[in-house]
């Protein structure tokens, strides 16, 4: 093992870092809500059915899910530097093919391989931030590294539908590539540094691929239920969940540190509550887009318009809530972050068939608050309760708990659409009502998550600060 994990090429600019890493971090967040808005007319030009249409944002989450941990621990083994570049690179590159894309199948397999990228960069970034800066500024480096993700979400949907009404749905993923190359480009000339903690230790390979089989299967199965064969994926999931789960309590070295999570409690109830927040939250903007489009005649400049709201909250509270968790136990941020979201999402469901906006605007607002509240605190408080070199594994189980809590939350509406629509039904043709229907159950669904989240945000060790 090496004697230095910490290779250092140069002295890094603090001032800088806090800024070039974030920018590289807005660039997936943007992809995601920017796609919400654009989805219809990606679905137009493709005759998606309805299930279909889900799949497209699905699936990049799941590639990112399935391969979030091994990227977390091969950073952590060769460097978290080389992972976080590459993923902006294969997002790069991805984005070029997928404007090339002329079936569906095509579109398909280029957004998995871009949200493989996407794992590379969500694995890393949290504990290259937290490698980077000292303790006592972890909170508000953290802070604005997901304000940063919260802002590529806020200019997701007004310059996804700006982009997409005027010049068409292949212009974001122009941008998109071309941001990756930018980020490459200033994380190489400004920042310097090398960060492998774990050097010299094993990759679980087998761990690695029972991971990824039982994500795959279950999030493919729950998307096509009820039919027989969901069935028969949820059952193979479960197997293989149970064959990773006991190859980690043997390993030497593991992929997943499984007592991270049974004997640390910050860690543990840091990533439950945040399956179930995003599991309650990321579904939202999906649904609200396709209502707004189909249901309400909006264009995606005007649909853009109102998401916007959600985010644009989160930026403006993410970095005070970032500070707050320096000075005061994060419990009282993380769980009344998540009773506002469920407020927030009860209010939203008051759109009915009325004029448009007001409640939704109010509910997206306080929405974006509470996850504002939530995301940064929740990160800290885990990051403090580890070792050092447990940063990236740490980083790794939360974002694969978000990316699951992600998938499945938008699952839910792949589910409703194939109950109340019809597997086979194009969204263009859907009765509006039956898409107001599906957004009352998924968001009652959602707001009773949060509240389930929020208890056990509570049940987290309290922390006491300084001053």
């Amino acid at each position: 093992m090496e004697s230095n994990p910490t290779v250092q090429n140069g002295q890094t600019n603090l001032a800088l870092a806090r800024f070039i890493v974030p920018f590289a971090s807005l660039v997936t967040p943007f992809l995601g809500s920017s796609i919400n808005v654009a989805l219809p007319a990606v679905a137009d030009e493709f005759a998606m059915t309805a299930q279909l249409s889900g799949w497209f944002n699905t699936v990049y989450f799941l590639s990112a899910a399935m391969f979030m941990l091994q990227a977390a621990r091969l950073g952590d083994i060769y460097g978290r530097r080389k992972f976080y570049l590459g993923g902006l690179l294969l997002i790069a590159a991805s984005s070029l093919f997928i404007l090339s894309a002329s079936s569906t199948t095509e579109l398909l397999v280029w957004r998995f391989i871009q949200g493989i990228g996407g794992a590379l960069i969500f694995g890393t970034s949290h504990a290259i931030m937290v490698s980077i800066f000292p303790p006592e500024m972890r909170g508000r480096a953290l802070g604005l590294n997901v304000t940063a993700i919260y802002l590529g979400m806020t200019a997701g949907p007004f310059v996804g539908g700006l982009l997409t009404h005027h010049f068409g749905w292949r212009s974001l993923f122009i941008l998109a590539g071309g941001m990756s190359l930018l980020a490459v480009l200033l994380f190489n000339r400004y920042i310097f540094g090398e960060w492998r903690e774990a050097a010299g230790e094993k990759f679980d390979w087998i761990g690695s691929l029972w991971v990824a089989v039982a994500l795959a299967a279950l999030v493919v199965g729950c998307g096509q239920l009820p039919q027989p064969s969901s069935y028969g994926l949820i059952l193979i999931s479960l197997v293989c969940g149970t064959l990773f789960i006991r190859g980690q309590n043997r390993s030497n070295s593991p992929l997943l540190d499984l007592k991270l999570l049974t004997h640390n409690r910050g860690v543990s109830i840091a990533a439950g509550s945040a399956f179930f927040m995003y599991c309650g939250t990321f579904g939202v903007g999906f649904l609200l887009s396709l209502y707004l489009q189909y249901g309400r005649n909006l264009d995606p400049q005007q649909a853009g318009l109102i998401l916007m709201m959600q985010p644009i909250t989160q930026v403006l509270f993410a970095g005070f809530a970032g500070r707050l968790s320096d000075r005061i136990d994060p419990r009282w941020l993380t769980s009344g972050g998540l009773v506002i979201c469920a407020l927030g999402i009860a209010i939203t469901m008051l759109i009915g068939d009325g004029p448009t906006p007001l409640f939704v605007l109010i509910g997206l607002a306080l929405t974006g608050i509470g996850i504002a509240g939530y995301s940064a605190p929740n990160t800290h408080a885990a990051m403090a309760s580890v070792e050092k070199r447990q940063l990236g594994v740490t980083a790794g189980i939360l974002q694969t708990a978000r990316l699951c809590g992600q998938m499945i939350s938008l699952g839910i509406p792949i589910m409703l659409f194939s109950l109340l629509i019809g597997s086979q039904a194009n969204l263009s043709e859907t009765d509006p009502a039956l898409l107001l229907k599906a957004l009352y159950i998924a968001f009652t669904g959602f707001a009773l998550l949060n509240l389930i989240a929020a208890g056990i945000s509570w049940m987290r060790p309290a922390i006491q600060h300084e001053g």
